[in-house]
């Protein structure tokens, strides 16, 4: 943890964007002027960021480095502070393997940004898709108490260009017209050199992935139901489906940025079933309290991704739990094709679960899909 001018900082989140986290504000922060101070913006480029960007001021450069599981990752912080008014960072890391999903990973470090500060009361303005030329990437705004007694401003932004991700962050002691058009100026000046299309270079001597294993897995008759009990001590969970399942397990390769991933599936003519289960994840790899929030928000977003061409239309979240770890549950509906169905996710410190029934036709009852659900079982280790 480190302060920067009063506002604390704790350095955490998604595996796959490492950003800085706003959790608090020291109680003696000096009062923010009510006249926004004169900025002496200049222009600051990185030959070894490969980015030109405007700060109020000469930034200070630091290179802490973030350990997650078997990862170290060296992160190149540039920070100006403007008294206790207004503080600009960028942070860009490169990182050791190849991801396939950088829409995952803005989606992880946004949410790496903003969870700590809606835990603390803050409220999430937008958080929405951002383009600036050929970059594409995500952006959030949040109101947050920064200073005592006031509401601050936090505006975040994420690109990625091959493996390097970057991070730009503003924070304001005091919201204000004037507060957020210094934060949109400074955000809207960084221009990546290459234009974000700059491709993963191969690993050398990278061993091809595994290809993917596919097994049945028959399950035990369950006498209550007629279903057959779906369980995996390997994975942690327990769950009825009508049926045997099909598993489909990927391992990545070493130098890979990812986690291995198991499907359980059993399809009939009226209703689907899954299980994804993805990790195990390192030790270690997930820090600060709202860590496992930022794991369902990656998940619920891969699967309204997955799910785009039906559709469908998810509902407000409904909170559970797994021991002391969160989950939620979403409503999935399309009412011009009949689809109906949920989803539930689970986030421990050593896997995601996602847990999907969907029924396409009429012979799958709503008894069905709640026989489902109501079966879970999720190991909180």
């Amino acid at each position: 943890m480190r302060t920067l001018n009063g506002r604390t900082f704790f350095h955490g989140g998604r595996r796959l964007l490492l950003s800085l986290i706003l959790l608090s504000a020291s109680t003696h922060a000096a009062a923010a002027r009510q006249a926004a101070p004169k900025l002496d913006w200049r222009e600051f480029t990185s030959e070894a960021g490969g980015f030109t960007i405007k700060f109020p001021g000469e930034p200070r450069l630091s290179h802490p480095q973030e350990v997650r599981g078997p990862y170290t990752v060296r992160r190149n912080v540039h920070e100006v502070a403007v008294g206790n008014d207004y503080t600009f960072l960028l942070d860009y890391s490169d990182f050791p393997g190849p991801y396939k999903e950088p829409d995952s990973a803005f989606e992880g470090g946004i949410s790496a940004l903003t969870n700590p500060m809606i835990a603390r009361g803050g409220r999430l303005l937008t958080k929405e898709k951002v383009e600036r030329g050929t970059c594409v990437g995500r952006e959030a705004t949040v109101s947050t108490p920064i200073v005592p007694g006031k509401t601050g401003f936090v505006q975040g932004r994420v690109f990625n260009s091959g493996r390097r991700f970057y991070m730009l962050i503003f924070v304001a002691a005091e919201d204000s017209p004037a507060a957020r058009e210094i934060g949109r100026a400074y955000v809207d000046s960084l221009v990546i050199r290459d234009g974000c299309r700059t491709p993963v270079a191969p690993a050398a001597a990278a061993e091809p992935a595994a290809e993917p294993v596919r097994r049945t897995v028959e399950g035990t008759p369950d006498a209550a139901t007629g279903w057959r009990r779906i369980e995996s001590a390997e994975h942690g969970f327990g769950v009825l489906m009508p049926g045997p399942a099909a598993l489909l397990s990927s391992q990545p390769r070493v130098e890979d940025f990812t986690v291995a991933r198991h499907e359980y599936v059993h399809e009939g003519a009226e209703a689907i079933y899954t299980v994804e289960v993805k990790g195990d994840y390192p030790q270690g790899f997930f820090t600060g309290a709202t860590a496992h929030e930022t794991m369902l928000d990656i998940g619920i977003h891969g699967v309204k991704k997955g799910l785009a061409p039906l559709n469908a239309t998810f509902g407000e979240p409904r909170k559970l739990s797994a021991g002391p770890y969160p989950g939620r549950e979403y409503a999935v509906t399309n009412e011009q094709t009949g689809l109906r169905g949920r989803v539930q996710l689970y986030a421990t410190p050593r896997r995601t679960y996602v847990f999907f029934a969907l029924a396409r036709g009429k012979g799958a009852s709503a008894a069905d899909l709640e026989r489902f659900f109501s079966s879970v079982k999720v190991s909180p280790k």
